[in-house]
């Protein structure tokens, strides 16, 4: 993989839906496999003013390199927090330490594979019949947790803790916040703590599904259905 690859066909199709004929559409973000922090560099050189890039940063290594060469730069970085078989998922102490690493250097992230659930539980991996299941992160777990860590409201041990939560009880979302009921006690978001922390730090995440997310928080309670 060479820095700037592919970048071509990125200008092609922003070139050609600026016509209204051709449907109006604009790529304005791409994803990028971090291979090193040099290639960050590399890359982010390459990369037009109007395009941000994601890095998928390897969750199996030290991450803390890479997501620092992002610092201070028109870049965010990326975890894949699933996959289609157990093994590729991340432990929730690696999410934790790649979180606060993107905590530390100031570094904005999105989440992608996984996170169809809203709370922490053993799922299906796949839709095909028959599918393996695995423990899955719940995309509240992982929002939650980079909000209060965003904030200081918690520590990356805390926020392991947090994204094995699985009870709702201990979960708390009104008009003023949000809360977990903690092992070490209560710790609270502000809506505007919350606001701040998805539009600064912890940007998005991707499901397979448009459904499924909305679906199970209604059954939860927490979305009018």
């Amino acid at each position: 993989d060479e820095p700037g690859e592919g970048l071509e066909a990125v200008h092609a199709f922003n070139e050609r839906h600026s016509r209204e004929e051709h449907g109006l559409a604009k790529i304005d973000a791409v994803e990028v496999k971090a291979l090193s922090a040099d290639f960050i560099d590399e890359a982010i050189d390459a990369m037009p003013d109007d395009i941000i890039p994601f890095f998928e940063i390897d969750h199996t290594k030290d991450p803390r390199g890479m997501i620092a060469a992002l610092s201070g730069l028109p870049a965010a970085a990326k975890i894949r927090t699933g996959g289609v078989t157990p093994e590729l998922i991340p432990t929730p102490e690696q999410v934790a330490r790649f979180i606060r690493c993107c905590q530390v250097g100031d570094v904005p992230f999105k989440c992608t594979a996984g996170l169809h659930h809203p709370l922490r539980g053993d799922y299906r991996l796949t839709y095909e019949v028959g599918s393996a299941t695995g423990t899955m992160f719940g995309y509240l777990n992982v929002f939650l947790a980079s909000a209060l860590m965003r904030h200081n409201k918690i520590d990356e041990a805390q926020a392991a803790e947090l994204l094995v939560e699985t009870d709702k009880g201990k979960l708390s979302f009104d008009d003023a916040g949000a809360s977990w009921r903690s092992p070490d006690g209560e710790v609270s978001l502000t809506t505007d703590e919350i606001v701040d922390a998805r539009r600064q730090f912890a940007f998005s995440y991707g499901s397979c599904s448009f459904t499924e997310p909305t679906e199970e928080l209604a059954e939860l309670g927490w979305l009018d259905s």
